[in-house]
């Protein structure tokens, strides 16, 4: 096995057993949907991109990652040889020429050090930054999947934060670096200095999805709380983003390398250049290549019950299929057609059900909700909405609060809307106990309320499990 299969390997496994994490689909299949084309011919030049892997740095892992490792090794060897290792020796004749002087960085040193800060990159000081199997980069990468899972698991934004920092010496004292500096530094940059190998391709893809669950607020770098009056959500620290110290409420200071504004405007810069050299030298059947690999873990993951590792996969496999199609020779690749449909149906028939399974069991059971002292009226109004809702799945209606939050609107003359009393719906699914958290809401009219309706409250997550006793 070539180094380059070895690390692809590696870097297949990290993502699977890295605690389960999951990120949501913001490659939406779109286009795809009109896209599909039927296979005309096979070419006949082999891929020569096996040939010139470049070894990665790797962090030695804990013991018990290193099990896990070994555990999934067996079950995911198949699928990645089957078709990773002999879609490249058997690769239709895709690949991009090589030009006489290569079309990007050959070396860490040729990277913009305007854009890739952390120089020079064999600086014990540095490295880690150049790790794509470092523990803080694994971490990242895992801490945003975790987060993006929950946010699309719950249908709505619900505040997930990755906020951590590290410290780093300059020469000028200790500053503070975002953890995800780890990820997108390691990950991009190998990129650029190796994208026409498979190793390269696959943590592109990384930095990438990271880089959208900025975009789309799928994570947040400084924590939001929801504002008591209006519900929405506010900064916990207001223009924290374009502040390089911040005082946090535990008495902790940070003082940063450079805002969060700064910070995220450098690796937007080189996502740009990323995909010019994406587009410009990886290679078509390297692409296909990592992507039927995907293909392949996932089908590995959904035979096992592992749904949040197949989750994960797919969606790295959604920017992949966006790379397969947009490049100019799929139409002319006979094996297109299985491929996109081999991740339609996944995306299509498996991929909220795998969300739905990631989210629930990512979530630790909370304690049973404590009833508050109400009317009678209003239990039993609670009580009968509650089971009109959920129908079947209902076990109980508990008012966690005495009081009525009066809601008014914004503007003069501030005129009262309406009402709204909490209430935790006790629900079961599939032979486990949920609490959804709901208001009890009455409307003002004329000078009084009236009706009762339940509607999801704005309390996140909205559904957790529940030790139910």
């Amino acid at each position: 096995m070539t180094t380059k299969m070895k690390l692809f390997e590696r870097l297949l496994l990290v993502v699977i057993i890295a605690c389960g994490a999951s990120f949501t689909a913001n490659a939406q299949l779109g286009g795809l949907l009109n896209k599909a084309k039927t296979a005309v011919s096979k070419d006949k030049q082999s891929n020569n991109s096996n040939q010139n892997a470049q070894q990665s740095s790797s962090n030695s892992q804990s013991s018990s990652q290193s099990s896990q490792e070994e555990e999934l090794r067996q079950k995911l060897d198949a699928a990645r040889e089957s078709e990773t290792s002999n879609d490249s020796d058997n690769s239709s004749s895709s690949s991009v020429s090589s030009p006489q002087k290569p079309s990007y960085p050959t070396s860490l040193s040729e990277l913009d050090s305007q854009l890739f800060i952390y120089n020079p990159a064999d600086n014990a000081n540095n490295e880690p930054f150049y790790d794509v199997n470092g523990a803080n980069a694994t971490k990242a990468y895992v801490d945003f999947c975790n987060a993006a899972t929950m946010t699309e698991y719950n249908s709505r934004h619900v505040g997930c934060e990755v906020f951590e920092f590290a410290d780093y010496q300059t020469a000028n004292g200790v500053k503070q670096v975002h953890l995800t500096e780890y990820a997108f530094n390691a990950y991009y940059s190998y990129f650029m200095t190796n994208p026409t190998e498979v190793s390269g391709y696959q943590v592109y893809i990384r930095a990438r999805l990271m880089q959208d669950c900025y975009r789309f607020d799928k994570v947040r770098s400084f924590p939001y709380i929801r504002d008591a009056e209006r519900n929405q959500w506010k900064a916990k620290y207001p223009g924290a983003e374009n502040l390089r110290k911040i005082t946090l409420e535990d008495g902790k200071e940070l003082n940063l390398l450079e805002t969060e504004t700064q910070r995220q405007k450098r690796w937007d810069d080189v996502q740009g250049e990323a995909e010019d050299i994406l587009h410009a030298n990886t290679p078509y059947n390297v692409i296909r290549s990592v992507l039927k690999g995907t293909l392949g873990a996932i089908k590995q993951c959904d035979a096992a019950g592992r749904s949040a590792d197949a989750y994960n996969l797919l969606r790295e496999a959604g920017y992949m299929m966006e790379d397969l199609e947009s490049h100019p020779l799929h139409s002319k690749d006979e094996q297109f057609q299985g491929i996109y449909e081999e991740y339609n149906s996944y995306f299509t028939q498996k991929r909220m059900g795998w969300l739905k399974s990631a989210g629930a069991a990512s979530s630790k059971p909370v304690p049973m909700p404590k009833a508050a002292s109400v009317s009678a009226e209003i239990q039993n109004q609670a009580t009968a909405k509650a089971k009109a809702k959920f129908g079947d799945k209902f076990v109980k209606a508990i008012v966690t609060e005495s009081d009525w939050h009066i809601y008014k609107e914004p503007n003069y003359p501030y005129n009262i809307s309406h009402r709204s009393i909490s209430v935790d719906v006790i629900i079961k699914e599939n032979g486990e106990y949920f609490v959804s958290h709901q208001d009890l809401r009455q409307n003002y009219a004329g000078g009084s309320y009236s009706g009762y309706d339940l509607r999801n409250s704005m309390k996140t997550p909205l559904q957790e499990k529940v030790d139910y006793k």
